[in-house]
C-alpha cells in the first residue's frame, strides 16, 4: 500500500466535505500513527455530515453500517471508514450505548474515545487538533483513559484491552489512575464476546513488545477472565519470543480444552491451529520418526514438539532432529513417489484390487525410511517381490 497516495487521497475526501460546507477531520490510529512516524493499516474520517448527506455527494459508498452512523467510501483500491459526529449514552454494561446522537460538533465526537493518545484529530492540512492533550502523553508514551476510568471501562469492557493492545505495539505505559481503573473493572471482561478478545489478543501475542503486555495483564490479574487464554497466558508470556503466532494460539487452546467458536483468523491461520491441535492429540507422548514427518510435515511437528515439552517437562525436545529429519527427507509428498498405479498394472498385466494403494504405501513407507530408493527400476524390483508375498 503506498501510504503517501493513500493519505493524499484522504486529504481530497476532507477537501470534498468542506467545499460542500461540513466539517471533516482524520481520526484515530491514524493521526496517532502519523505523529509517531509509523506505517498506518487504514485511514478513519469523522464529519459533521450524515451518512444518507455522504451519499449523495460521493460515488462508490457502501452503506451497511449506517445505521451505526458509518460509511465507507472506495477510491481505487484505497478504502476509508467514514463516521459521522456522535455522542452516546450507555444505561447498562454493554459494548454498545443504549443512545446514540449525531453531533455537528467534533469535541463530542472526541470525547466518547477510549485514550487521548487514540483521540486526536488532523486536519487536510496536517494540522493537529487535540482536544485531551493527547500529545503531551503521545509524546510521554502514556496511556490515559478519557473521562473516569472505572466508568469508562464498564461502558465498554474492550477499551481495558484496547489499552494492552498500545503497550503491545508501542511500549506505552498505563497511567496510575488508568491502571488502577483496570484493577477495579476487571471483572468488567466477562462482558467481552469471544470474537472481539480473540482479536485483541491477535494484537498482543503479534505486537513487538507482546510480552511486557502480558506481564502486566497478569500483574494487574485480568488472566482469570481471558478464558480461552488464561491456562495458558503464563506459558506464553515465558516462551514468547521462541513461539510463532500460530502457536501461541495452539498452545492457550490445548490448555483450555477447545478453541473458542468464535474467532478472528483467517482461513489459512485457523487450519494451522486446528492442524496443530489435532496433531498434538494424536501424537501424544510418541516419539517422533520419518513417517510422521512424511505424514505432518516438519513445521507442524516443530510446533508439536515445542507445545508438548512445555506442556509436559518429562518430554525431551527433539526440535533439532526434526529440522534435520525434514531436510534429508527423501521425498515429502506421495505424487513425488516415481512409482504410480499404472506401473503395478505393467506388473499385473492389468488385475486391479485394493492391494494397489498396499503396494504404493508400502513403497512410499520404504524410501521414506531409507530402505530403498525412489529410483523407478528400484521400486519396480520392490513392487515384484511385494506383489510375489501377497501372492498375486
Amino acid at each position: 500500500m503506498d501510504q503517501r497516495e493513500y493519505l493524499e487521497k484522504g486529504q481530497a475526501i476532507l477537501r470534498r466535505f468542506h467545499e460542500l460546507t461540513y466539517e471533516a477531520y482524520f481520526v484515530g490510529g491514524i493521526v496517532r500513527d502519523y505523529i509517531l512516524g509509523r506505517d498506518f493499516v487504514d485511514i478513519d474520517i469523522a464529519t459533521s455530515a450524515t451518512p444518507q448527506e455522504i451519499a449523495k455527494f460521493f460515488p462508490n459508498v457502501n452503506m451497511e453500517y449506517a445505521s451505526d452512523g458509518c460509511v465507507l467510501i472506495k477510491d481505487g483500491n484505497y478504502v476509508f471508514e467514514v463516521s459521522t459526529f456522535k455522542r452516546e449514552e450507555y444505561a447498562s454494561i454493554s459494548r454498545h450505548p443504549s443512545t446514540k446522537y449525531y453531533s455537528s460538533n467534533l469535541a463530542d465526537d472526541i470525547e466518547r474515545r477510549d485514550y487521548t493518545v487514540n483521540a486526536l484529530a488532523m486536519t487536510e492540512k496536517l494540522k493537529i487538533v487535540d482536544l485531551c492533550k493527547g500529545q503531551k502523553d503521545l509524546k510521554r508514551r502514556k496511556i490515559r483513559i478519557i473521562g473516569r476510568a472505572k466508568k469508562r471501562f464498564k461502558e465498554d469492557p474492550v477499551r481495558i484491552l484496547r489499552g494492552f493492545e498500545l503497550v503491545a505495539r508501542f511500549n506505552f505505559r498505563f497511567t496510575y489512575v488508568t491502571r488502577e481503573g483496570i484493577k477495579k473493572s476487571v471483572l468488567q471482561l466477562v462482558n467481552v464476546s469471544d470474537n472481539k478478545l480473540n482479536e485483541k489478543m491477535f494484537v498482543i501475542f503479534s505486537g513487538k513488545y507482546g510480552k511486557k503486555a502480558l506481564k502486566q495483564m497478569m500483574k494487574l490479574k485480568l488472566t482469570e477472565y481471558l478464558r480461552a487464554y488464561s491456562k495458558g497466558l503464563s506459558l506464553v508470556c515465558k516462551n514468547f519470543n521462541r513461539l510463532s503466532l500460530e502457536e501461541k494460539f495452539a498452545l492457550s487452546y490445548y490448555l483450555n480444552g477447545s478453541i473458542p467458536a468464535n474467532t478472528c483468523f483467517d482461513r489459512v491461520m485457523l487450519t494451522k491451529i486446528k492442524t496443530i491441535l489435532k496433531t498434538l492429540e494424536e501424537l501424544k507422548d510418541t516419539p517422533i520418526d520419518r513417517m510422521h514427518i512424511f505424514h505432518y510435515g516438519a513445521d507442524i511437528l516443530t510446533s508439536v514438539d515445542r507445545i508438548r515439552t512445555l506442556v509436559n517437562k518429562d518430554i525431551k525436545s527433539n526440535e533439532r532432529e526434526i529440522e534435520k529429519l525434514g531436510r534429508s527427507m527423501p521425498i515429502s509428498s506421495a505424487s513425488e513417489l516415481n512409482f504410480k498405479g499404472n506401473d503395478i498394472l505393467n506388473l499385473t498385466g492389468g488385475a486391479t484390487g485394493p492391494f494397489i494403494a498396499e503396494v504404493i504405501e508400502a513403497l512410499r513407507q520404504k524410501v521414506v525410511i531409507g530402505e530403498i530408493r525412489n529410483e523407478f527400476e528400484d521400486l519396480n524390483t520392490e513392487a515384484k517381490n511385494i506383489l510375489i508375498e501377497k501372492g498375486i
